[in-house]
């Protein structure tokens, strides 16, 4: 799972690769909810954490006049 972050990346790159994520993290945990322990669902529900925090700094420091 690659965790750098180009920065390059627009944010709807972004968002896209977070709804990839979301989506492979529910599919993971979707028919047991036991999942949340397993250590790559946490890895991926951590990546995710990032994207998200990476996404939300890359809005707002956009934004910012």
């Amino acid at each position: 799972m690659n965790r750098q972050f180009d920065e390059t990346m627009t944010e709807q790159q972004l968002l896209e690769k977070i709804e990839h994520l979301r989506t492979e993290l529910h599919r993971s945990v979707n028919d047991d909810p036991r999942a949340f322990t397993d250590p790559h669902v946490q890895k991926l529900s951590q990546h995710l954490d990032e994207l998200i925090a990476h996404y939300t700094k890359k809005k707002y420091s956009d934004a910012a006049p």
